[in-house]
């Protein structure tokens, strides 16, 4: 199994891809663990698509 198929990019790319497939312009991004971290990720790089985030159970970041 490749990692990098769970990294950050890999995650938003693929949650932007499944708004765009389904017609979804912006949403309420909410997350849990390691989402919680990618739904900040969405909304800090994609502000326009997101209407609001709600995480849970941050991980730490930087010392993993």
């Amino acid at each position: 199994m490749d990692p990098r198929a769970y990294d950050d990019d890999a995650m938003v790319a693929h949650t932007l891809a499944v708004m765009d497939a389904e017609g979804v312009d912006e949403a309420i991004i909410v997350g849990v663990c390691a989402s919680a971290w990618q739904s900040l990720v969405i909304a800090s790089r994609y502000p326009d698509r997101v209407q609001g985030v709600m995480g849970g159970q941050l991980p730490p970041r930087g010392g993993e």
